[in-house]
């Protein structure tokens, strides 16, 4: 068979960064405090993978896939127990972002891809917020989200068949640091 092939090489690459900005509104009775909060942040959670095939009689660069994350967001409800300064707290709700999702195949010059630019899923988490003074706090934080499907198709074309279909869902951890300022008498 002149098409025979064989995988010789492959590499990856992950990475990432978040940064952005949050507004929310506590309310605190007793112990409890219960609120909720909005953010969203510019983020750098980018995978990639290359792949290097052999086919007879050709060889070379043959198919690239990767997929990331730019920018999400969150809306989130946050109930937690205070210990003097303290807060322990859980949180969860919605979650929506957007970036780059595509996987393909290049072969003899062919590559078929297809990704959604914008998802929405849910996020769930917790974290320890303490207060330095009456309006300076900082938080540490970490947050499960799930993006859900990225609706992402490919596959590649091979003596002018195409195959190949990858759907994964859009899901990553996230452990964030933040300072907050606490406007009083609203």
């Amino acid at each position: 068979d002149p098409y025979t092939g064989f995988i010789y090489g492959t590499d990856s690459s992950d990475g990432g960064f978040v940064g952005g900005g949050q507004i929310g509104y506590n309310y605190q009775f007793g112990q409890f405090v219960a609120g909720v909060e909005a953010d969203i942040q510019y983020a750098d959670l980018n995978s990639s993978n290359n792949n290097n095939y052999a086919v007879n009689p050709y060889y070379g660069y043959a198919s690239a896939g990767g997929n990331g994350v730019e920018w999400f967001g969150t809306v989130r409800a946050r109930l937690g127990v205070a210990f003097d300064r303290a807060l322990i707290y859980a949180t969860g709700g919605f979650a929506y972002g957007g970036g780059q999702n595509g996987n393909g195949t290049y072969y003899n010059g062919a590559f078929i891809s297809h990704g959604d630019s914008t998802v929405t899923g849910w996020t769930v988490g917790g974290g320890v917020e303490y207060a330095f003074t009456d309006n300076l706090t900082a938080k540490i934080e970490g947050l499960y989200v799930n993006l859900g499907n990225n609706g992402n198709n490919s596959g590649y074309l091979w003596n002018n068949y195409y195959t190949g279909n990858n759907s994964d869902d859009t899901e990553f951890g996230v452990v964030r640091a933040g300072l907050n300022y606490k406007f009083s008498g609203f």
